[in-house]
């Protein structure tokens, strides 16, 4: 089965109906296979906060259905949050880290025979692209999307995407960060590629950024000598993932202008938390990624654009 991905958002783990006159709302009244619960949950995330209580119901994806379903059914939303493109979330991780420990969609959708294998896969489209649409595959993966063999890296732990990275390069000795080693985490719910704020800041330097003044974060690369950028390389299993400068920079227009974003974000690592770098949506866009639950790995295949 496949979907539309750009109107997915799964960065958590799982679904939600939103309180907003601006979406599409769900109404337990006018469903028959709605079962009440009752119990509250809530949830903080980067741009809002939600809250609401526990529901189960027949969820329907691409004329499959997956029964008793529980979701967080939301009453409560900031204006933040409700402003988003989203009529809710559905996540793809693993139940035991779901809020509630309650089974995902895409668990019930495996134990209740909806797909044929425990296996999901990402494209996402380049933007501005005439290329094909983004699209969630579940069950498997399509050949049409990639080009290529699939570069399989075991996950680190249970119950996690988390797997191990040898180190990331500039081409060319242009610098080295994760130089010991790292965990690397594939994420769709992320839109550029984070990592320690230390390491993101001297790769951005190297690459001739300079820093957002309003957002020290991010860096600016200047748009007129990008072809002189050098590729950067993630090292995985002894085997490089290559991103040119085409797709690490990120392109907005500003007033008539376009500027030039590094997809490299810094992230503050916390007290006691290891070092992660997040792969978001600017490596999914050049690799196309399988999720392989059944074989607790991960999959990187060049994404056809």
């Amino acid at each position: 089965m496949e979907y539309n991905a750009d109107t997915l958002h799964c960065s958590c783990y799982f679904l939600f109906n939103l309180f907003s006159e601006n979406h599409q709302r769900y109404d337990n009244a006018s469903s028959s296979t709605y079962k009440q619960d009752g119990s509250l949950f809530g949830v903080n995330y980067d741009y809002g906060e939600v809250a609401g209580y526990w529901s189960q119901d027949s969820i329907t994806l691409g004329g499959s259905t997956v029964k008793n379903q529980t979701f967080g059914e939301a009453i409560v939303d900031t204006d933040l949050f409700a402003d988003t493109g989203n009529d809710g979330v559905i996540g793809l991780g693993f139940r035991d880290i779901s809020r509630g420990e309650a089974p995902t969609v895409f668990d019930n959708m495996v134990s209740q025979g909806v797909v044929p294998a425990p296996v999901f896969s990402f494209y996402l489209n380049r933007k501005n692209s005439n290329g094909p649409e983004s699209t969630l595959t579940l069950g498997g993966t399509n050949s049409d999307l990639y080009t290529g063999d699939f570069l399989f890296v075991d996950l680190d732990e249970p119950g996690s995407w988390h797997f191990k990275m040898d180190r990331i390069q500039i081409a060319n000795g242009g610098g080295t960060v994760c130089k010991e080693g790292c965990l690397g985490l594939a994420d769709t719910g992320t839109s550029f590629i984070t990592g320690p704020l230390e390491e993101v800041d001297f790769l951005n330097t190297q690459l001739g950024g300079k820093p957002l003044p309003t957002f020290p974060k991010m860096y600016v690369l200047d748009c007129s000598d990008l072809d002189s950028l050098p590729d950067v390389e993630f090292v995985v299993n002894g085997q490089k993932l290559t991103l040119t400068n085409k797709d690490y920079i990120v392109k907005i227009n500003n007033d008539g202008e376009t500027l030039c974003f590094s997809g490299f974000v810094g992230r503050s690592v916390y007290k006691n938390f290891s070092p992660v770098w997040v792969l978001g949506d600017v490596f999914i866009r050049a690799y196309y990624t399988q999720f392989d639950k059944g074989n607790s790995r991960i999959g990187f295949a060049k994404a056809k654009h």
